[in-house]
This record gives C-alpha cells, structure tokens and sequence, in this order.
C-alpha cells in the first residue's frame, strides 16, 4: 500500500494547522513521521484516517482517492495515544472486537491465535483494561489494531506513556507486526532515538509542513533544514550565530572552503551554523595563532562545566556569550585525564572542519550550501 497526500491545508479555529504538506510513502514502507508538540503529527494522522476533515488537498492510497471516503471504508487502522480501549471488554473480546467480519470464522480463529502470541497477551485475556499495566494496555491496543488486517497502520506516539524500561521490547513488537503484515506504517513521535531506530524514511514535520523526508542517516549527516539539524542527533547539535564584531578578535577564526575571510565576515551574520558535539576536534590553548591555512571554524574557548558519561566527557564550553556541547572521546581528548573531567575555567581550542559545518539561512531556516 502507497499512501500520498498532496498540498494538504487544515486549520482548527482560523489556525493553520498544516500548511501546503506533501508526503508520499513508497509500497509497504515504515515511515516516521518527527517534530516536536505542536507540530501537527496527530491532526496528520486523523486526516489519513478520515477523522479529521481537510480544508484543501487530496489523499489518495494505491492512487485511488479517498479524501472524502469515511472512515469505515478505509483500509485503515489506527493505535491512539491515550489506548482507547473498551472498559467493559476484556482483552479477548478487545481482539475479537476489531476483527473484519468478511473472514471465515476459521481465519478470524487463526489469526486471533497469530495476534496473541506475537503480542503476548496469553496470560491476559480474561483481564479488563483496568486490571493491565500501561505496558499491557499498550500490547492490548496494538493487538486491537492488528486484528483489523488493515494496509495503512497509524500509530500515535505509541511509546510515550511508558517505561524506559517497556519501550525496546515494544519497538520490537511494532517492527515485527510490520515485516510479517504487507501494509504501510506510518508512526508519530518526537523521540528521535525511536524514529532512527525503527524508520526506514523519516519525514521531518515542523509548523505544519514536512521540511525534510528522507532516510535516518541522510537526514543526520545533511541536514536540508535547520529543524531537521535540531530534531535527530544526541547531544542535541550546536547552533551558532556570529555578530560581524565577534570576527575581529583572536578568539574566533572562520575559514570557508569558497569565501576569502572578508566575504565570510559579511556574509556569516545572515547565516546559523550547525555543528554536532561529537564533531569538534579539541586542543589545548596555546600561544600560536590560528593557521591561516586551515580550513573551517576555530574558537578558542573555555570549560564551563563537564562530566564523564560511560566511555566519553560531555562538557559545556563557553565562547564569549554562546554555550557549546562537546564530547570528548578517548582519541580526541589525550590532553584530558579520561578518570577526571575538565575542570572550569580551562582554556581548550575548537575546531571544526567544513564537512561537518552546516550552514542555515536565519530567515528561512533552510540549509545554504557553500
């Protein structure tokens, strides 16, 4: 199943909600739909739904137009947020429930077997949703939604309300109810970790418009927007603004692969410069100047606070009134004893090389290629 939607408008209250938003997903494809509360995750999958009424746009599955079909008529199933599960039923008659009546009553038995196991739900099935965990209410919600067989899976931050503790067995749950079921899945969250994990495509959503979809990887190596720099990566990126006066001093050096010094000085204040933490190449202080020769970013900065996390340093370094994320492995950090974090107040030098530069446009937010 392929689901496209074009030049999707929806505005609840005079508000626009989504703007102009265009996605298509390729046959049978795990799709993650990621941004942050507000974004319009949700009121996009109650439109592929058909619970949320579209004010300009189409939507179409396989090719065929369904933006005026009723939920019903859907090829659709759906796991919300808040589980939305019968109280007075119990976890069997939940499955049963949400079984398509077309089948014979010996598939609907055999794939009622097939739904419990791959979900675990054996020892539960007497139990009403009072009597489960937030974990087994999540297992009962996804099983409701298999029993449906249907070729478009919507899922809405399936994994928010649970326990660290819950969420990679889960993970796995979706990921094998999707490889054994042909259909599309469309997922929403704003976690990242979880969309790089489970996405075969991740579709950056942000003010109501998709500003990036593409695969996890490329979306963190080449960020085509700054809200896509900003939504995949942990520590979160460093985004860094220069104010022309800032590049005078012996503190700050940009060197761009296509621009001579001067035309970076007054072409930098229009731009926002991303660099991941784990990206920069830090060095003790010394009393050299900055090579001429070398390309990309150097600061010179101090420690403003650091602490060890497993194998690395993260630390905090301060350039004049901007904070910036590090982290220290092993093989950049000789200069640092690995058993005790940088202290306050050292001075460490900053560099970043042009192919981990990402340059944004202040205004439009999109990336600028050099």
């Amino acid at each position: 199943m392929r689901v496209q939607l074009t030049g999707i408008h929806i505005s609840r209250d005079g508000k626009p909600i989504l703007r102009d938003l265009n996605l298509e997903t390729h046959t049978n494809e795990y799709v993650v739909i990621l941004g942050s509360n507000g974004a319009g995750k949700t009121t996009t999958l109650r439109a592929i739904a058909g619970l949320q009424p579209i004010d300009v746009g189409s939507i179409e599955f396989d090719g065929k137009c369904v933006t005026t079909t009723v939920p019903r008529k859907r090829s659709v199933s759906m796991v919300f947020q808040d589980d939305a599960l019968y109280p007075h039923l119990k976890v069997s008659e939940l499955i049963r429930q949400g079984q398509a009546s077309a089948i014979t009553a010996g598939e609907r038995a055999k794939q009622f077997d097939t739904i419990v196991e791959q979900s675990r739900l054996i020892e539960l099935l007497d139990r009403y949703p009072h009597q489960l965990s937030g974990g087994e209410r999540r297992r009962t919600a996804i099983a409701h939604a298999m029993a449906r067989g249907a070729n478009v899976r919507l899922l809405d931050e399936p994994l928010t309300s649970l326990d660290p503790s819950l969420r990679p067995q889960l993970l796995h749950d979706l990921q094998n109810w999707h490889e054994t079921s042909p259909g599309t899945t469309i997922h929403v969250t704003h976690s990242a970790e979880e969309a790089m994990q489970i996405a075969n495509r991740i579709a950056i959503l942000s003010d109501g418009r998709i500003v990036q979809f593409d695969k996890p990887e490329a979306i963190y190596r080449c960020p085509a927007h700054i809200d896509a720099a900003t939504s995949l990566g942990s520590p979160l990126i460093n985004l860094l603004r220069f104010q022309a006066d800032e590049l005078q001093d012996d503190t700050c050096r940009i060197n761009l692969q296509s621009a001579t010094q001067e035309q970076t000085r007054t072409g930098i204040t229009n731009l926002v410069m991303g660099i991941r933490p784990r990206d920069w190449v830090v060095d003790p202080v010394t009393s050299r100047a900055f090579s001429t020769s070398q390309k990309g970013l150097s600061l010179r900065a101090t420690i403003h606070r650091s602490w060890i996390s497993c194998h690395e340093i993260h630390a905090i370094a301060r350039w004049k009134k901007q904070m910036i994320r590090l982290v220290l492995p092993d093989h950049q950090s000789g200069f640092i004893d690995q058993q005790q974090p940088p202290q306050q107040g050292l001075p460490i030098l900053l560099h970043a090389l042009p192919k981990h530069i990402h340059l944004f446009d202040t205004k439009t937010g999109q990336r600028v290629d050099e």
